[in-house]
Parts: structure tokens; C-alpha cells; sequence
């Protein structure tokens, strides 16, 4: 008794440290806010995500198809038992009514011209082929969560830009106010600052529409409600060269995945052809009750041979139609690879691109910014108009809002790069 309550004690101990150590794990991805990082996001995501539990199952499905092929090569052994009952009322004579019989049966295939072992080939590579498309599937889910992300993003970062613009034309406009009342400035300079005003809050309003909506469409991805993203990855780095990076092309999944078909119906092909060959097949019966002219016969073989030599062409037809998926499979995984190479290249491009993009918006936001403290400083001396110094203001904004969406797009344009050639995140299990 104390054995099974010392037991009892240990199960429950080490569930708890187990769910101790995960919600630990989980915890240290999230932001000291409660906001969620990216690969807090994805895991969310996955748990719950069709797609990937449709792979999953597609490959729990050839499994169980794998082991029936097996199977074929395999013995079959078990156990037969009968009693045949007949009426005897209308028979002269003691005849037997009943016919008992147990036996046990083994059949082994000796040779079916190894097409058995080709089709188990041809299976395992399409099996392959299903695991590394459940690969495929995360990575495309993890680029849906992940322009989502930066999406939400840009939305924040937008509203907050907004806010901040807003604080200054309000500053702005109650200078101007103060300036009209000790006649200084005109009453149309007010009118202009206002007239900003009203622009930046439409513009507030269209930035917080646009969290809402993409909020939705990552709230129903995670299957939870008011998601809040905080991004902690760094800047983004220039990228590798781009001969290095088509060098890991064999690396995505859909690629390998082609391979792998193209493998499968290789071996097909060749199952269908070793199909012409004749079978042998071995038998074996061991009785344990029988009645009859055989009650004394306790075991027999069999040993089976068929050689069809004529079927009508249907052999003929199977093998062309076995080399045509073959021919097909060759097409479509040249197809993937061209198809691949383009992705990488294209992303490669645009992932450089942004990266500039980035650097030439940071140098010009920050130019933007001394330009419109320098208007504000010469309107105050009288040397230039309101006109000039909302310019300047207009100017800022543009180029602020254009330097945080292109830090961002850099980010992510790295991140589809990396996922072009499976190079996964830590987070992706």
C-alpha cells in the first residue's frame, strides 16, 4: 500500500514540474507587456490550424496503406474450424450427417516476380513525399501568420505615429492661436493648421479600421479574441548572397516532395512490369479434427505456380500507363524546381531591396525631422510662412510612416526568405 501511494505521489509531482517547465516555456516568449511575439503567435496558430492537421492525417493514412502492402510480403497464419450439417432422413443406411474440421493454415508468396517489394519502395517514397508536404503546410501557415503579424504591426506602429503627429499639430495650432490673438499670424494660418488637424484624425481613424481588420483575421487564426503583437526581433541583415542561398533550393519540402513522387512511381513502374512474371505460392494446412475419407490425413502443402501468358494487352496497357505517371512526375518536379528557384530569386531581390529601402527612408525621416524644427524656428523669426512649416510637418509624417513600414516589410521580407529554403524559426516544432 505505502509502494502504491509513493507511486501515486511521483505521477502527480512530475506532471506538475511538466506543467511548470511549459508554462515557463511558454511565458519566456511573451513580451513583460503580455503581448504576443511572433513565434508565440505561429505555435497558437498551429495547434488549431486545418491545413496542418489534414497533412497529418493524409500521412496517419498511407501509414496504415504502407503496412497493408507489407502485409503482402508477410505469411498468413490462422486458425479454421467447420461442421457441415446435412439432412439424412431421405438416406438408406448410417451415413454421417456432420462433417467436422480444424485446422491451422500458413500461406507464404514465394515469388511474385518482386513486384510486391517495388510497390512497398513506391509506397514508402509516397510517404515521404505526404511528410515533407506537412512541412510545406507549416511553413505556409507560418507566412500567413507572420504577414498578419507584421501587418498588425505597421497598424500599431501607424496609430501611435498618428497620436504623436496629432500632439504636435495641437501644440501647433495653439501657438498659431496665441500668435493671432497679439496679431502676429493670420486667421487663415489657423484655419490651414486646423484643416491638418482634421486630416491627421481621418487618418488616425483609417490606421485604427485597419488594426481592427487585420486583428480579425489573426484573432480567427490563433482562435483567440483582441490579440496584441509586440515584435522583438531585431533589425534585418543583408541576406546572403544569392549563390547560396539557390543552393539550399533541395532543402524546401516541395521540392523534396516532387522527388520523392518521382521516386514512387519509378518503383510503380516497375512493379507493374515485374507483374509479367509467373507466382509461386506455398500452402500448408495442419488438421486437428476431420471427417470423412481424409480423417486420417493430418497435414497437406500446396505449392502453386501461374504463368498467364496472354490477358488481352491489359499488361500492356498497365505499363504504359504506369510510365506516363512515371513521365508526369519527372514534368511536374522540374515544374517545382523552376517554380522554386524563382521564388528564391525574387524574394532574395526584394528582400535586398527593402533593406536599402529601409536605409535611405532612415537617413530621410531624420532629415525630415530637422527640416520641420528648423521651419518652426525661422516661422518664429518671421522668416518663413505657416504654409512652409505644415510642408515641412506633411513631409515628416510621409517620411516617418514610410521608414516604419519599410523596417518592417525588411523584417518580413527575411523572414520569407528564409522560409523559401526551410530555413524554419526555433518556434517551429
Amino acid at each position: 500500500m505505502k509502494k502504491i501511494v509513493s507511486l501515486c505521489f511521483s505521477v502527480v509531482l512530475g506532471c506538475l514540474c511538466f506543467c511548470f517547465v511549459s508554462i515557463g516555456r511558454t511565458e519566456a516568449l511573451l513580451p513583460s507587456t503580455g503581448t504576443l511575439t511572433l513565434d508565440v503567435c505561429y505555435r497558437l496558430a498551429l495547434e488549431r490550424n486545418e491545413s496542418v492537421a489534414l497533412s497529418v492525417e493524409e500521412v496517419r493514412r498511407l501509414e496504415g496503406q504502407y503496412a497493408q502492402v507489407r502485409a503482402r510480403i508477410l505469411p498468413r497464419v490462422g486458425f479454421f474450424a467447420s461442421e457441415r450439417f446435412e439432412d439424412t432422413s431421405g438416406v438408406a443406411g448410417d451415413a454421417r450427417s456432420d462433417e467436422p474440421e480444424a485446422r491451422v493454415y500458413a500461406r507464404q508468396p514465394l515469388f511474385h516476380g518482386m513486384r510486391e517489394i517495388s510497390a512497398l519502395k513506391a509506397q514508402g517514397e509516397n510517404l515521404r513525399g505526404r511528410q515533407e508536404e506537412v512541412v510545406q503546410a507549416r511553413i505556409l501557415l507560418y507566412e500567413d501568420v507572420a504577414k498578419l503579424f507584421y501587418g498588425l504591426a505597421l497598424a500599431d506602429e501607424r496609430i501611435k505615429t498618428f497620436l504623436s503627429l496629432r500632439r504636435v499639430s495641437q501644440d501647433r495650432l495653439i501657438e498659431l492661436n496665441r500668435r493671432v490673438a497679439i496679431g502676429r499670424s493670420r486667421a487663415s494660418e489657423v484655419l490651414s493648421s486646423e484643416t491638418q488637424l482634421a486630416r491627421l484624425e481621418a487618418d488616425l481613424e483609417n490606421a485604427r479600421w485597419e488594426r481592427a481588420s487585420l486583428g480579425e483575421m489573426l484573432d480567427s487564426l490563433l482562435g483567440q479574441r483582441g490579440v496584441a503583437v509586440a515584435d522583438t526581433a531585431t533589425e534585418a541583415v543583408s541576406p546572403a548572397p544569392l549563390e547560396t542561398v539557390l543552393v539550399r533550393q533541395t532543402d524546401r519540402p516541395d521540392v523534396r516532395s516532387a522527388l520523392y513522387d518521382v521516386k514512387a512511381y519509378r518503383y510503380l513502374e516497375k512493379s507493374v512490369r515485374q507483374s509479367y512474371w509467373p507466382t509461386v505460392d506455398l500452402g500448408g494446412n495442419y488438421y486437428l479434427k476431420r471427417a470423412g475419407s481424409n480423417e486420417n490425413v493430418n497435414w497437406d502443402l500446396l505449392l502453386a505456380l501461374d504463368f498467364p501468358f496472354f490477358r488481352g494487352g491489359e499488361y500492356r496497357g498497365q505499363t504504359e500507363t504506369a510510365a506516363a505517371d512515371r513521365r508526369s512526375a519527372q514534368w511536374r518536379e522540374a515544374l517545382v524546381r523552376r517554380l522554386a528557384e524563382q521564388e528564391i530569386r525574387s524574394r532574395h531581390l526584394y528582400a535586398a531591396s527593402a533593406l536599402s529601402r529601409r536605409d535611405r527612408l532612415g537617413e530621410a525621416a531624420r532629415l525630415a525631422l530637422k527640416n520641420y524644427a528648423a521651419q518652426k524656428e525661422e516661422y518664429r523669426l518671421g522668416l518663413v510662412s505657416n504654409l512652409d512649416v505644415l510642408a515641412a510637418l506633411n513631409t515628416m509624417e510621409e517620411t516617418k510612416l514610410d521608414h516604419d513600414r519599410s523596417r518592417l516589410e525588411a523584417k518580413l521580407a527575411l523572414i520569407l526568405l528564409d522560409l523559401s529554403v526551410n530555413a524554419l524559426p526555433e518556434a517551429h516544432p
